[in-house]
């Protein structure tokens, strides 16, 4: 496994139309596919996902399927970037299991690179109803914003603490 898939950000959103369009291609690809068949049902996943068809049962199948923590690691990673590009409960428990998975894989640089990515997006609000698909620098942005309010003692809050006006 190449260290650095484990340190991508590989939920990069693209539109309904546009997966459907690679979802029709991908599916041909993998009528001929022999050595990269796992990449492209990853790719065929991830076109689904933004196609917006549930794929935990596919997360789970190539789960089953794969024999090493890394492999693992890349899964649950994956997986994460793609609920938290929507901001899913269960993002953050499939990023922590990654990353917890890959933590001996990784170099120095780039465990240190994933750790304070994903302490950053810990302060995101997630939910069960997705919003709008936002890139890893739009999530990393609204992070920080969330932290510097709360770090803010001249701000104080209502008793409402929903965060309505961050989740839409």
């Amino acid at each position: 496994m190449n260290p650095q898939l484990l340190t991508a950000w590989h939920a990069v959103p693209v539109t309904q139309a546009t997966a459907k369009q690679q979802l029709v291609t991908i599916r041909h690809q993998l009528k001929h596919a022999r050595d990269d068949y796992r990449s492209l049902r990853i790719t065929e996943i991830q076109a689904r996902y933004w196609a917006g068809r549930d794929i935990s049962g596919d997360i789970d199948n190539l789960l089953a399927s794969v024999n090493t923590a890394p492999e693992q690691a890349y899964l649950h990673l994956y997986y994460g970037q793609l609920l938290m590009s929507c901001k899913l409960t269960g993002a953050m428990q499939s990023l922590d299991l990654g990353f917890n998975l890959a933590a001996t894989s990784f170099v120095k640089a780039d465990y240190l690179i994933v750790m304070r990515r994903h302490q950053a997006l810990r302060s995101l609000v997630l939910s069960a109803q997705a919003s709008p698909p936002m890139t890893l620098n739009e999530l990393l942005q609204e992070a920080a914003v969330i932290n510097q309010l709360k770090g803010d003692s001249r701000i104080t809050r209502s008793g409402d603490t929903s965060h309505h006006d961050t989740v839409g």
